[in-house]
C-alpha cells in the first residue's frame, strides 16, 4: 500500500470520526421539531391497491401485467440493441387517476403504457436504457389486447441476458386489476441531519405497516393457500429521495410481486420524468431507477 493511499484512508477515518462526533453532539429533536420535519417531507402517493382476486374488477382501463391495449399502429418497444421486446409492466388510464393539488399536472385523458427489460435492469442503477413509457391520447376502451412480439430463442441471446435469472423472458406477467388508494409518504434528502432522516424512516415504516394491515383483510387464494395481496406498487409518493435528478418527477414505481410474477433486484423499479417533458406531454425521455 502506497503512502498516498494510506494518507487518503487516514483522511477518510478522520472525516468519519468528525461526522460521528457531530452526530453525538446533535440533540435529539422534540415532538414539535419532528412534526415540522415530517410536514415538510410529506407527499401524497397513490397506491395501486390490487384487487382481492386476479379477475375482480378494478379501475377501468388500468392494470398491472397481462397484455396492453397498445394500438397496432404504434411500435412495440424493444431493447436498445433490438434483441428482445420489452416486457409490459402496467397501463394507466389517466381519466381515472386521482387529482390532488400537490401532484404534477398530468394529462386528463389518454393512457400511459410502461415497459421495461426485466433482465438488463437488474444490473442498472439508473439511466435511459432498457425501458419505455408510451403515451396514447385516445380513448382505448374498445381497443383489443396486444400480444408481445415473438422473442428470439433464449439460447441465442447473450449470456448477460439470461444468466442468474429465474425469469422466463417469453412469458407475460400475470394481469392483476387494482383500485386507487391515497397514502402519505415521506421523502428524505442527504442534507437532512441524522435525527430527521430517522424520523422520516420511522414514519414510512409506520405508513407501510398500516397499508399492509388494511389489505390483510383482502386475501389472495394461491397454490400455497391464502396470503396478503399487499405489494405497494404506486404512483408519485414514495420513501425515496425527493429530487434524484434536479427536480424530476417520479411516476410509476413497481415492486417485486409473486402474484404477478415480477421479480426485481432492489426495492422498486421507478420511472421518472423531467418537469418540462411532462408539461409538453413528452414521455420519450424518461429515466428508470432501481431504488433500494
Amino acid at each position: 500500500m502506497s503512502d498516498e493511499h494510506i494518507r487518503q484512508l487516514w483522511s477518510k477515518v478522520q472525516r468519519d470520526r468528525r461526522a460521528f462526533q457531530k452526530l453525538l453532539e446533535t440533540p435529539e429533536p422534540d415532538a414539535t421539531q419532528v412534526d415540522t420535519v415530517l410536514a415538510k417531507a410529506c407527499r401524497t402517493g397513490i397506491l395501486l391497491n390490487k384487487t382481492r382476486h386476479q379477475d375482480d374488477p378494478g379501475t377501468p382501463g388500468s392494470w398491472i401485467g397481462g397484455k396492453p391495449t397498445l394500438p397496432a399502429d404504434i411500435d412495440w418497444p424493444w431493447d436498445d440493441s433490438d434483441t428482445v421486446p420489452l416486457h409490459f409492466l402496467a397501463q394507466i388510464d389517466l381519466r381515472y387517476l386521482p387529482r390532488l393539488h400537490e401532484h404534477p399536472d398530468m394529462p386528463n385523458s389518454g393512457t400511459l403504457f410502461f415497459f421495461c427489460d426485466p433482465i438488463f435492469q437488474q444490473f442498472l442503477n439508473h439511466g435511459r436504457s432498457g425501458h419505455k413509457v408510451v403515451f396514447v391520447d385516445d380513448d382505448l376502451s374498445d381497443q383489443s389486447f396486444r400480444d408481445m412480439p415473438r422473442i428470439p430463442d433464449v439460447r441465442g441471446l447473450p449470456v448477460s441476458r439470461t444468466i442468474g435469472s429465474a425469469f422466463d423472458p417469453k412469458q407475460d406477467y400475470k394481469r392483476w386489476n387494482f383500485d386507487y388508494q391515497l397514502f402519505e409518504a415521506f421523502y428524505w434528502s442527504n442534507d437532512l441531519d441524522h435525527w430527521s432522516q430517522r424520523a422520516i424512516l420511522n414514519a414510512n415504516i409506520e405508513t407501510y405497516e398500516t397499508l399492509e394491515a388494511q389489505t390483510d383483510q383482502r386475501r389472495s387464494i394461491g397454490p400455497y393457500g391464502e396470503k396478503s395481496t399487499f405489494s405497494p406498487h404506486h404512483f408519485f409518493g414514495s420513501s425515496g429521495s425527493l429530487d434524484p435528478t434536479d427536480g424530476w418527477i417520479r411516476l410509476l414505481a413497481i415492486r417485486t410481486d409473486r402474484d404477478i410474477g415480477i421479480r426485481l433486484s432492489g426495492s422498486h423499479f421507478a420511472f421518472w420524468i423531467a418537469p418540462e417533458d411532462l408539461i409538453n406531454r413528452n414521455f420519450n425521455d424518461t429515466e428508470f431507477w432501481r431504488e433500494c
